[in-house]
């Protein structure tokens, strides 16, 4: 299984170059975090989600579609320190933001972000205005 333990797949940092290199103005993107302490086998982890797609138009055919172009889920068995310290930058960069793209769910076992976004200009901000917590996650790996 050498093949598994050479994968080093950041995917904020990946993310962030796939929006940086394209000229497609209309992207949907969806980040999801998790992070949660209410199992029993795996006390404290984090699961991340970000999926990736954007439509082509193509009048002359009278066709649209959509094409998923970046889907990656990973999931972080965490100890209780790094556990601490994901929840409380978690909490403090997205506890009083009022983005129309984010939404957040805060309680005392499970704090959840997801947001949500429709083009790439408004994608490039959000990674640059979250960008220390994103590096944070990228940085587990």
């Amino acid at each position: 299984m050498t093949l598994f333990s050479k994968i080093n797949l950041k995917q904020f940092e990946t993310l962030n170059y796939i929006v940086n290199n394209t000229d497609i103005a209309h992207i949907t993107c969806i980040i999801k975090c998790i992070i949660q302490s209410d199992k029993l086998e795996t006390p404290y982890y984090m699961d991340t989600e970000i999926s990736l797609s954007h439509c082509v138009e193509n009048e002359e055919k009278g066709i649209v579609h959509a094409m998923d172009v970046f889907k990656h889920h990973r999931m972080y068995n965490l100890n209780e320190k790094t556990y601490t310290k994901l929840q409380k930058s978690m909490i403090d960069t997205f506890s009083n933001e009022h983005e129309k793209t984010l939404e957040t769910d805060f309680s005392k076992n499970k704090q959840i972000i997801e947001i949500r976004t429709m083009n790439a200009s408004k994608l490039k901000k959000i990674l640059e205005k979250y960008e220390t917590f994103f590096k944070q996650v990228d940085a587990l790996i």
